[in-house]
């Protein structure tokens, strides 16, 4: 695989967002329903899967103090520029909001939950004007149908955009990863600094706005002023806890993502930042470590899915880190691929049960478990293969955590969501 095959990929699955990517698709779809039909709104029906509908639930909209897909929608509607994608609601203001809450009010949107699993986001539109009909498959960004009056006006196959925008990604190898990041020249990776740079803005953002409920600043508090600059575990833990802090709240900075996660951008660079400052590390090994948790990250993501039962977040994100932040301290392959294992065999039972301000604190544990792997290794420790979930090779230890999320834990999501159904009655 070229050089420039995997910047490709790299390009395509790391991108900016504001706010928590499941209600921002939702506003995204809404956005392009909007832009395809005008007139006086009537009805609105909403369909999304299960992992949309579950990581909606509870994570506060971008700019508001507002939750769930109804109000994701509304906001879309009234305010949203489908142009900027993921950060569509970047625009919006006290005008737009006051206008979605009273839309929610007037009972004209409903939602329903698809059972089929796979990304899937529907927006049907009905206005004293006409009809439109917005659909999202496969990946955020990926419209497959958009229509208006029964005309369409785009339509693509699932696979399209997935395919172009990841191609020959099932070809990918992890000693092609750590072989790209080795050799790249420098130039070519420029723009992954970016986001370190972005989040660790919303980080230290979280340090700053105080509010007694987040988790970052009660992990400082714990660790105290001295001591959590001079442990890179904790200072990791921290930061990757404020940036979470921020995000899940709402608050109006953007995020890198990766794979379609801002919070896996969060922990995917976040700890490897937080570390580089610590040991003054350099800008390029920074950069390059950076890079090959993005790919690590989206090379597990691949196999066990954009939205699954095992939280992501934590898990994919956390291996990259752990191989990033190895790999950074001047670790070979083996030993980064040591960190990853162990990261993996560590947090494999880690269950998605949605977006929320919590899950802030399992970033945090992530963080620091990832720092604590990359460490372990640079020492020759680590789970070795046989126990529990951990293979011969990192490979086929990515594989059975893949047929964990997808077979072990196939119901996780129905119960998830009974459980949600019965705490809201």
């Amino acid at each position: 695989m070229h050089d420039d095959t995997i910047i490709d990929i790299l390009q395509s699955k790391v991108f900016p967002t504001l706010g928590c990517t499941d209600p921002v698709v939702v506003a995204y779809g809404a956005s392009m329903a909007r832009d395809a039909i005008k007139g006086r709104i009537t009805k609105v029906s909403i369909t999304a899967d299960k992992n949309i509908y579950k990581n909606a639930h509870r994570v506060t909209i971008p700019k508001t103090n507002l939750q769930g897909l109804a109000y994701a929608c509304a906001l879309g509607l009234m305010g949203g520029k489908s142009q900027y994608q993921m950060q569509v609601l970047q625009d919006i203001d006290e005008q737009d909001i006051a206008r979605a809450m009273d839309l929610v009010e007037s009972k004209v949107i409903t939602t329903h939950v698809r059972k089929q699993p796979g990304l899937f986001v529907e927006i049907t539109l009905l206005t004293d004007d006409g009809c439109s009909r917005c659909r999202i498959e496969g990946s955020y960004t990926n419209i497959t149908l958009l229509e208006a009056d029964n005309q369409t006006i785009l339509t693509a196959k699932k696979s399209d955009q997935i395919e172009k925008d990841h191609p020959d990604l099932c070809e990918l190898t992890i000693d092609r990863i750590f072989k790209f990041v080795d050799q790249c020249p420098l130039e070519k990776l420029a723009f992954i600094e970016d986001g370190c740079r972005m989040n660790l803005n919303i980080a230290e953002a979280g340090l700053l706005k105080y509010n007694g409920r987040y988790f970052g600043q009660g992990l400082k508090k714990i660790a105290g002023e001295c001591t959590c600059g001079a442990n890179p575990i904790m200072y990791a833990k921290i930061l990757t806890a404020a940036a979470a802090d921020m995000r899940m709240d709402g608050v109006d900075l953007p995020v890198m993502a990766t794979a379609g996660s801002g919070n896996q951008g969060i922990t995917g660079l976040v700890p490897i930042v937080a570390v580089a400052k610590l040991k003054n590390s350099s800008r390029e090994s920074t950069i390059r470590a950076a890079s090959l948790s993005h790919l690590i990250t989206i090379y597990i993501k691949e196999r066990i899915g954009i939205l699954s039962q095992v939280c992501g977040c934590s898990v994919a994100a956390g291996a990259g880190a752990s191989a990033g932040i190895a790999y950074l301290l001047g670790g070979d392959q083996a030993t980064a691929e040591g960190a990853v294992t162990t990261t993996v065999g560590g947090l494999a039972g880690m269950i998605c049960d949605g977006a929320k301000s919590s899950c802030a604190f399992k970033l945090s544990i992530s963080a620091g478990i990832a720092v604590e792997a990359a460490l372990l290794a640079l020492e020759g420790v680590g789970i070795t293969a046989r126990d529990g979930i951990v293979a011969d090779t990192l490979e086929q230890t990515i594989e059975n955590l893949a047929f964990i999320s997808r077979e072990g834990m196939s119901d996780v999501d129905d119960s998830i969501l009974r459980l949600m159904h019965d705490m809201e009655e």
